[in-house]
């Protein structure tokens, strides 16, 4: 069914679910199904795995879940950062071509001459500005 290629294989889970130590042992799954996520298992591979080492299909759903969740939410930030670097950079490049614009057009106008019109600038900035703005 599953046509993946077997994935490298991550770090043994706890063998032994511990009840002294709860806490240790839920971290422990966590970031052996975190290790499995990054090493490309599918989420069907993971369940699998999970079952395997005692965990019951609704808690392997839930730990699975939870992590997608603070995945999603990692790239969704780093997502609006570089929406933001991206609207920045347009704002610069579509600010200098107006100020060449204006300087040269200011200079022109006092003793006569030519002036430059840096509509690329100013057309491809602005552009970059709302590319940004829409992927925030």
């Amino acid at each position: 069914m599953d046509n993946q290629p077997a994935p490298e294989q991550p770090q043994p889970v706890v063998q032994k679910l511990s009840t002294e130590q709860p806490q240790k042992v839920v971290q422990q799954i966590y970031g052996y199904t975190a290790d499995m996520m990054r090493k490309g298992y599918s989420r069907v591979q993971i369940v699998k795995e999970l079952e395997s080492r005692g965990l019951t299909r609704n808690d392997t759903h839930t730990v699975f879940e939870r992590l997608s969740m603070v995945r999603n939410e990692a790239q969704t930030k780093a997502n609006r950062s570089a929406a933001a670097q991206t609207m920045m950079m347009g704002a610069v490049i579509c600010i200098i071509g107006l100020v060449v614009t204006i300087a040269t057009y200011s200079a022109a106008s006092k003793g006569g001459g030519t002036y430059i019109v840096a509509f690329g600038a100013i057309l491809g900035g602005g552009y970059r500005f709302f590319k940004g703005m829409s992927e925030m």
